[in-house]
């Protein structure tokens, strides 16, 4: 709710900067054009200096716009929200862009005309903003749909592989190039193996990204028994490490063994709960075009033994770097921001 006073309050600010305020500013300029009758004109760049508003109406537009982006990404979604901003951005640089053109043209025509002078000014102005904003947009969404995307992990259910707080890198282009927004596969590239730790859109919510370690393909037999987990038959084998204890955030502490489990080559620490009851199944047949999920905590994850398989449209990208752990400030924690960071975590491979 705080965002949507900020965004009231910001906007009524804003509003009666551009209602009452930016047209006092342009008499201005009005005012040195018509001096001028016509023997010169007004810089883009000093008309932008003349109309740059208070300090104050900047503050409150940049709060305006970080409220307006909060509201919106809890509306669509980022995914959505950033490529419809792109596409709006981009049809309205070329529609002003045009009309640009055109006054131009009648500004050569009737070099004197003071209101088309003033249009020509204002419209170099909103195209500049227009076009860089869309520029960074496209190369946003560019990356994140097709590169790289950046994800910040708030549960422990993958600890001790990846800790609450940390950023991580994910790969969007190793399962496959998507199509933004509806996430439909236009190019096959590979597919998830046992062991990758993969990003999807859960299931049950697909607005709500989850992470999570692939323990089974499409034609797995799947068991897991005293909590230890078979594919096709083969146990992955567990040794145990040493015990430390967990904790869920709420100052809930409990201890758990950790172990190394060797799943199918792929060798990864794993914490179980010795007081936690096994829940065991055998011989889980992964459908065709689906996958089984399971968190390396195992005591302590809400995954596909809970809700099911994930489909191969929910597929996100597959995770592969660490690239900043956030630990949190605490309260009276006197060395500050130094030791809220993880920093033997940064930039550390995700196996």
């Amino acid at each position: 709710m705080i965002f949507y006073g900020l965004l009231i309050l910001s906007g009524i600010v804003c509003l009666w900067d551009w209602a009452i305020e930016l047209p006092k500013r342009k008499q201005t300029i009005r005012k040195e054009l018509e001096s001028s009758k016509g023997k010169k004109t007004v810089d883009p760049e000093r008309y932008q200096e003349m109309t740059k508003a208070p300090g104050f109406i900047q503050f409150a537009e940049l709060i305006f716009v970080l409220s307006l982006l909060v509201v919106l990404v809890n509306a669509l979604g980022i995914e959505l929200l950033l490529v419809a901003a792109t596409v709006v951005l981009g049809v309205g640089w070329l529609l002003v862009y045009l009309l640009y053109r055109k006054q131009t043209k009648l500004v050569k025509q009737n070099p004197t005309a003071i209101n088309q002078q003033m249009r020509v000014l204002s419209l170099t102005h909103v195209r500049g903003l227009l076009k860089s904003t869309f520029i960074i947009l496209l190369v946003v969404v560019l990356l994140r749909s097709f590169l790289i995307e950046p994800f910040r992990v708030p549960t422990g259910s993958l600890k001790p592989t990846i800790k609450i707080g940390d950023f991580i890198a994910v790969n969007k282009y190793d399962y496959g190039l998507r199509v933004p927004v509806s996430n439909k596969k236009f190019l096959q590239v590979g597919e998830p193996k046992v062991g990758d730790i993969v990003v999807f859109h859960w299931p049950p919510n697909p607005k709500v990204d989850y992470i999570k370690r692939v323990v089974g393909v499409p034609g797995d037999r799947i068991s897991y028994i005293n909590k230890v987990l078979y594919v096709n038959g083969k146990q992955a084998k567990q040794k145990l490490l040493g015990y430390t204890t967990d904790t869920n955030g709420n100052g809930n502490v409990w201890k758990v063994a950790i172990k190394q489990e060797d799943l199918n080559g792929i060798k990864h620490n794993i914490y179980i709960r010795p007081d936690v009851p096994a829940q065991n199944f055998v011989n889980l047949v992964v459908p065709k075009g689906y996958y089984f999920m399971m968190g390396d905590n195992r005591d302590d994850s809400l995954d596909s033994r809970y809700w099911g398989f994930v489909p191969e449209k929910d597929l996100v990208g597959k995770a592969f770097l660490i690239w900043m752990s956030w630990r949190g400030i605490h309260p009276f924690n006197v060395t500050g921001i130094k030791d809220s960071i993880r920093w033997h975590r940064l930039f550390k491979p995700i196996h």
